[in-house]
């Protein structure tokens, strides 16, 4: 990192790029030494390379377990790809991600930890983590006025910081380095400055800790109400009511050969979400959607990549919930020949097209694209080595996606 600093100073990024790229090479799991190439793609004005490193960071951090990262790499991928491309779920998805993996430690007295993030209901999270921003010191100081309501997360770099009240000297100096916090704490004078002297190339994530304290109370208030219920008075009954609401009450009694009085089976509740199963070695995939009774209906795997998949169903089936799957997310529960646990993944539905081309399902069959979200790297090797496995077999699956762009040919 030493080696960056004379050609970060001067402005020379393609040399930075290529100092740095070597280490990245060295050390792949680096989550920090990731952003910063990627940030120093951006400088250099090569987008596309850029983008290929915060894509890469998503699931390197959701393996490793750090929120922070992940959120930072949503940011830069967010102002790399167009806004209509922005689904509203992103960060939903992160939270179900990293609610899964088991709780850490929690920092003691820390004002912000990602135990309290995860803690919040999705839709908490997710203005939290929206409102979030990246902050690129590079070499450059900095100084902003304190304010003990806003933490800050070294992503990468090393930072000496400083709390100083308005016309004294410093009162207090600490250096930061990946993954430390920059904060104030409450008791500090009313008027103070943060200076910020970046001793390597650095950027932090800065979180608003006054929303997130509103979140939290909120949510709070939210479970409170729910476990208190609504509490009513009833006033007495009088026996003229009692005898009316008797008459209401009775019915004849029934008799059980022209009206069973018990079910044939259980009601099928409603789903609370959209899900997909799709087994590898038979071709054959379930999907059901969120918010419906109907039952799910039956399809087939068309084709499959460590990236996403594409699966066909028939129109009639896919014509009304069309526009409901368009973008939305999905939990795919993909069972691999490999005598090991269903893959279970996140995938957002890129497009669904209802004319099936000319070399894939019938005619009948439409077929919708999906890109799966956040791949850890085990489960990437999982699905590349079943592709292997059945193309060595005789019996090979088409490898491409059906997510990254949509066919060609005309949806209906």
């Amino acid at each position: 990192m030493l080696r960056l600093i004379e050609p970060y100073k001067c402005g020379e990024w393609l040399e930075c790029i290529e100092t740095l790229r070597p280490v990245v090479e060295q050390f792949p799991d680096d989550l920090g030494t990731r952003l910063l190439l990627g940030a120093l793609c951006l400088a250099a004005d090569q987008p596309a390379r850029a983008l290929v490193q915060f894509e890469k960071v998503l699931p390197l951090a959701v393996g490793q377990g750090a929120l922070f990262h992940a959120l930072a790499a949503q940011k830069q991928l967010d102002r790399l790809k167009p806004a209509t491309a922005a689904h509203d779920k992103r960060f939903v998805a992160i939270h179900q991600w990293f609610s899964a993996i088991p709780a850490r430690r929690k920092a003691e007295g820390a004002p912000l930890t990602p135990a309290a993030l995860l803690s919040l209901p999705p839709a908490g999270f997710h203005r939290v983590a929206d409102q979030a921003q990246i902050e690129d010191l590079g070499l450059t100081p900095l100084e902003v006025e304190g304010n003990a309501d806003i933490a800050r997360v070294v992503l990468y770099g090393r930072v000496r910081w400083s709390v100083v009240p308005v016309g004294e000297s410093s009162m207090l100096e600490v250096v930061s380095n990946e993954p430390e916090m920059v904060t104030l704490t409450p008791g500090l004078p009313a008027r103070v400055t943060l200076q910020l002297d970046p001793e390597l190339p650095t950027a932090c994530l800065r979180l608003d800790l006054a929303l997130l304290r509103a979140e939290q109370a909120q949510a709070a208030g939210t479970q409170e109400g729910r476990a208190a219920g609504p509490q009513k008075s009833v006033a007495p009954m009088s026996s003229k009511h009692r005898a009316i609401e008797k008459r209401r009450a009775s019915r004849p009694v029934l008799d059980p050969k022209l009206e069973p009085t018990v079910a044939a089976s259980a009601p099928f509740e409603r789903r609370r979400d959209s899900r997909v199963s799709v087994t590898f070695e038979t071709r054959v995939a379930q999907l059901g959607l969120a918010g419906s009774r109907v039952a799910p209906f039956a399809g087939r795997l068309v084709n499959l990549s460590p990236s996403g998949l594409g699966l066909g169903f028939p129109r009639a089936e896919l014509m009304p919930v069309r526009e409901a799957l368009e973008g939305s997310l999905l939990e795919v529960e993909l069972q691999l020949p490999d005598a090991e646990p269903p893959v279970r993944l996140m995938a957002r539905v890129r497009w669904v097209q209802l004319a099936a081309p000319g070399s894939g399902p019938p005619e009948e069959m439409g077929v919708v694209g999906l890109e799966f979200i956040l791949v850890s790297a085990r489960d990437h090797a999982r699905i590349q080595n079943a592709l292997i496995a059945t193309a060595r077999a005789g019996k090979p699956l088409d490898p491409t996606s059906g997510a990254d762009e949509e066919p060609g040919a005309a949806a209906a």
